[in-house]
């Protein structure tokens, strides 16, 4: 027997039906691609779930803006955790997110150690050896603000 997919009468329906909240996030719990991102129909044609919420909330997005997560999870759609930003800060704040790692970003095993290690316009900042993993992401998470400021994510 064949699933039948479930019919909603409007976006804002499909939206409420299929979303949870889960710690500070309203995650989509319906379809997804294999990087977390989500999209649904509307109007007969196929949508960015985040794009679709952040629209809903603000109007329209400009031409040459992206929709980001500022909490790093490809399946929320709280507005408050969603930004506008140019496509260079986007891809700023994406470096180093490698989904399915058992490490926190930026942070690589070297031996019995931890390293940490940023990037930035094809510069690599080496910011040290570590013993643990926490002393290790801190640092990472550290020198993440200060090249990117609010773009820095977590």
């Amino acid at each position: 027997m064949t699933e039948r997919r479930r019919r909603y009468a409007t976006p804002e329906a499909a939206f409420e039906a299929r979303t949870r909240e889960q710690g500070a996030c309203l995650v989509w719990i319906g379809r997804a691609d294999k990087g977390g991102y989500a999209r649904f129909s509307v109007g007969g044609r196929m949508v960015s779930v985040h794009r679709w919420a952040y629209e809903r909330e603000h109007g329209p997005i400009p031409a040459g803006m992206e929709v980001d997560h500022a909490c790093w999870e490809p399946s929320c759609c709280r507005v408050e955790h969603l930004r506008l930003v140019t496509p260079q800060e986007n891809s700023r704040s994406r470096n180093g997110a490698w989904a399915g790692r058992d490490l926190p970003r930026n942070v690589y095993r070297h031996g019995s150690k931890y390293q940490a290690s940023v990037w930035t316009q094809g510069k690599h900042n080496h910011l040290g050896t570590f013993d643990t993993i926490e002393a290790a992401s801190d640092a990472a998470e550290r020198k993440r603000e200060e090249l990117f400021g609010i773009y820095a994510g977590r």
